[in-house]
Order: structure tokens, then C-alpha cells, then sequence
């Protein structure tokens, strides 16, 4: 068993926040001593259920009580999952990181687990896709720290964009900013000369908004979309 919190792995974090490359914390299979420990004669909770979560919850908190990003203010760090549970145990998790009880924990003394999130702290809706969990996410740790991720070819894809497409009730500069803005804010390599990605709108991703439909400009509309005043049609 490897954990990534300790001072000997500071050189590989420091190459990551050098390179301006954010570290992607995924789950894996239990190690075989843990597995007969824990998850024997359980085998449906070892994985995607609980036994992920447990683990990249305990690694990302890990590192950010053990003080890397601090030590690495630049750092980024991603989970799945909609955050491997950690958003919605996050004011238990900062009201018992009692500093008078635990004087010693290396995270920077005037800051709490939440604190991170938007910054060096982000999460995705990879396999997630649950509007109220994402609802409390937003409440717990701010739009600006999500991104909009399916976790193909684990989830369908078609499924997942639906979900977010027609049952996220958020503003859409909200929507655009979880679907697209957000992963260029975190992975600035995207906007590179490879990729060459850039922010939009509301209106540039035809979220929201009463305007023309894209190839008929200059064409009359009456309301909603409709191409007709006595007949009520769908958004095409």
C-alpha cells in the first residue's frame, strides 16, 4: 500500500506543479491484505459502491492534512465520482479536524478542507449522474470547482449528456461553466496550440436564451422559438 502524503513524494509533486499538470486520484482494487480484511464474503461493496470512495477519500485527505498543497500552492488535484463522497461529509470533515485536538496536522492552520476546493481541490461527475448530489456539491464546494465527465466506457455516454442536458436545473452560464469552462480553468493545456480550446458562452453552446436559431437568421419567429403565431411547436 502506497500513499502519496508523506515529504518523499514531494519531488513528484513538485513536477506536477511545475509542469502545470493536475493529478487525477482514480480508484483501484483493494490490496489482497485489505480485501481479507474488509471486503471478504462482501464482495459488491469492494468496488464502485463504497470501497472506491473509501479509498480515494482517504488518499486526497490524506494529502491535504498532510500539508502537499501547501507546501504546493499551485498543485491540482481531480476526483471522479462526484468527489468519492468527500462534498457531502465536508462539514463534518473540516468541524472535527479540531486544531486544539490535533496541533499537529501539517495543513496550513488557518485553512480548512474546503478552503481548497475551486482552486487545488476539483471533482467530476464521472459515473454520478445524480442532479440532487450534484445540487448539494455546488451548495457544498462551488460551481467553479466541478467538471462534467461521463467515466466511459463504465457509464453511457448518450445517458450521461441527457442527464445533464435536461435535468440539471442551473442557470446556464452555470451549465457551461460545469460542461466546459471549468475543464479549461483546470487543464490549461487544452487551450494550447495542440488543442486550441477556448471558453464560451451561454449563447455559443445554445444554452438558454431567446435567440435565433443557428442557419436562420433573418427568419421571423413569434415567442418561444416558433416559426408559427397560431401553433405551438418544439425547440428543434
Amino acid at each position: 500500500m502506497l500513499f502519496y502524503d508523506q515529504p518523499s513524494y514531494d519531488p513528484f509533486w513538485a513536477a506536477a506543479e511545475a509542469l502545470d499538470c493536475p493529478v487525477y486520484v482514480h480508484p483501484r482494487a483493494a490490496t489482497a491484505q485489505i480485501h481479507d480484511l474488509m471486503w471478504k464474503g462482501r464482495p459488491w461493496l469492494e468496488f464502485s459502491a463504497l470501497g472506491y470512495a473509501h479509498r480515494v477519500g482517504m488518499h486526497v485527505l490524506g494529502i491535504v492534512t498532510a500539508g502537499v498543497l501547501d507546501r504546493f500552492p499551485k498543485l491540482k488535484i481531480v476526483m471522479g465520482h462526484m468527489g468519492e463522497h468527500i462534498p457531502y461529509d465536508l462539514y463534518r470533515i473540516d468541524h472535527k479536524l479540531n486544531r486544539a485536538r490535533f496541533p499537529h496536522m501539517p495543513m496550513a492552520k488557518d485553512k480548512l478542507v474546503r478552503d481548497y476546493f475551486g482552486t487545488q481541490l476539483f471533482i467530476t461527475t464521472s459515473g454520478h449522474f445524480s442532479t440532487p448530489a450534484l445540487l448539494c456539491a455546488i451548495q457544498e464546494i462551488g460551481v467553479r470547482s466541478i467538471m462534467f465527465s461521463i467515466d466511459y466506457p463504465f457509464e453511457s455516454i448518450p445517458n450521461g449528456a441527457l442527464w445533464f442536458d435536461e435535468y440539471v436545473p442551473l442557470s446556464g452560464r452555470d451549465l457551461v461553466d460545469i460542461g466546459r469552462n471549468n475543464a479549461l480553468d483546470v487543464f490549461t493545456r487544452l487551450a494550447g496550440p495542440y488543442h486550441g480550446l477556448q471558453k464560451k458562452g451561454e449563447r455559443e453552446c445554445a444554452v438558454g436564451g431567446l435567440g435565433l436559431r443557428k442557419g436562420n437568421e433573418g427568419e421571423v419567429e413569434y415567442g418561444l422559438y416558433n416559426r408559427s403565431w397560431d401553433k405551438r411547436l418544439e425547440r428543434h
